[in-house]
C-alpha cells in the first residue's frame, strides 16, 4: 500500500452517507408524511452514533425534508394542498420554459431522434 494513501473514514463521510440513506428512505416512502423519526431506532438501523445522526438530521432539516420540533424530535412534514398546488404551478412554469428553450435549440437530427422515441413510447402504451 502506498504510504501516502489515507484510508481513514472521516466523520463527514459518515454524515454524508447517513444523509443520503435517509433522503432515499424519505423519497422512497419508507417514512410517511407526519411520522416521527425515533433517533435510537435510526442509530441502530444505520449503525451510527447519535451525534452523527443528529448532524445528518440537521442537514435534512435545512433541505426541508424533515422538521425538528423541540421536545418532540424529528418528523416527516405533511404537505398541505396549498403548498402542493403551488409546487406544481411553479413546476409547470419551469417545464414550459425549458421545453421552449429546447425547441428553439434542437437540431434536425435531434428532432428526428425525439420523434422516434415518441413513436416508440406511443406504441408501448
Amino acid at each position: 500500500m502506498p504510504p501516502d494513501l489515507n484510508l481513514r473514514i472521516s466523520p463527514r463521510t459518515v454524515q454524508r452517507e447517513t444523509v443520503d440513506k435517509l433522503r432515499l428512505a424519505i423519497f422512497s416512502g419508507v417514512f410517511q408524511p407526519g411520522s416521527r423519526l425515533i433517533e435510537s431506532q435510526l442509530c441502530t438501523q444505520l449503525g451510527i452514533s447519535r451525534p452523527s445522526l443528529r448532524e445528518a438530521l440537521r442537514s435534512l432539516e435545512a433541505e426541508r425534508l424533515i422538521e425538528i420540533v423541540p421536545n418532540r424530535g424529528p418528523s416527516i412534514p405533511s404537505l398541505s394542498w396549498e403548498v402542493a398546488t403551488a409546487i406544481y404551478e411553479v413546476r409547470e412554469l419551469l417545464e414550459v420554459e425549458a421545453a421552449g428553450r429546447c425547441a428553439s435549440r434542437i437540431s434536425p437530427e435531434q428532432l428526428l431522434e425525439l420523434e422516434k422515441s415518441l413513436s416508440a413510447f406511443e406504441e408501448a402504451a
